[in-house]
């Protein structure tokens, strides 16, 4: 596999909005829920059928009540944040891995497979978070997974 095939550079930054939760990562969709209906609430342009997760530890090294992770929405554009809203922009070089199918079934082999490219390829990676992105397409769940590449680290053909 070439460097093309996983890595892709967002030169246009993307906006989420969301906010810090704690807890097991089973619960996201819960937090998801509740903080796109704040989204609603306030008028912000979101995305509809796209849901945005960054998780923020791995979970083999905390207890699932201690995991934090972010839950909120993709907007359409750059959105002023304010109390437990938190702006996320995706933007720069990123590894992507993407699949069809329910987040259970598709996230192990995703996150696999970038971790043999990873290791192939010898990039490097920023420490810290890993963005996950759920989308609805035709009644059926697509989920995209980015990983933050150190600058310099690759060379795309």
């Amino acid at each position: 596999m070439k460097n093309s095939d996983l890595i892709v550079e967002m030169d246009s930054p993307v906006f989420a909005v969301c906010q810090k939760f704690t807890g097991p990562y089973s619960d996201t969709p819960f937090y998801i829920e509740k903080t796109k209906n704040i989204l609603r609430e306030k008028g912000a342009a979101i995305l509809p059928d796209i849901d945005f997760i960054v998780y923020l530890d791995p979970p083999g090294q905390k207890k699932p009540e201690e995991l934090e992770f972010l839950c909120g929405a993709i907007t359409e554009s750059y959105y002023e944040t304010a109390g437990d809203l938190i702006g996320y922009r995706i933007y720069g070089n990123y590894l992507l891995a993407k699949a069809s199918g329910y987040p259970e079934a598709v996230m192990l082999p995703l996150y696999q497979s970038l971790l043999n490219y990873i290791i192939d390829e010898q990039i490097v990676t920023e420490s810290g978070s890993r963005i996950q992105i759920i989308k609805q397409i035709n009644d059926s769940p697509a989920v995209e997974v980015y990983i933050k590449i150190k600058d310099k680290t690759f060379n795309v053909k």
